[in-house]
């Protein structure tokens, strides 16, 4: 129940379970997604908040070019 070295790991252990059920969670999430793609023949738009990394990447890769003069 303990590591040998003192500090309790069973928080640790109970994540997994708890992960477990987050990630099945986004999978029906990305399935529902699909299927509403499936039928309209368009993905559904994600949440305002939420952008894909490579939009943000791109956009401040564009913005330090035009700041230091490289375009």
């Amino acid at each position: 129940m303990n590591s040998p070295n003192g500090p309790p790991i069973y928080p640790y252990k109970a994540l997994i379970p708890i992960v477990g059920v987050l990630m099945l969670l986004q999978g029906a999430a990305e399935v529902v997604r699909c299927i509403v793609c499936l039928r309209n023949g368009f993905w559904p738009e994600r949440l305002h908040d939420v952008e894909e990394t490579e939009r943000l990447i791109l956009a401040q890769a564009e913005e330090q070019n035009i700041t230091e003069g490289r375009i």
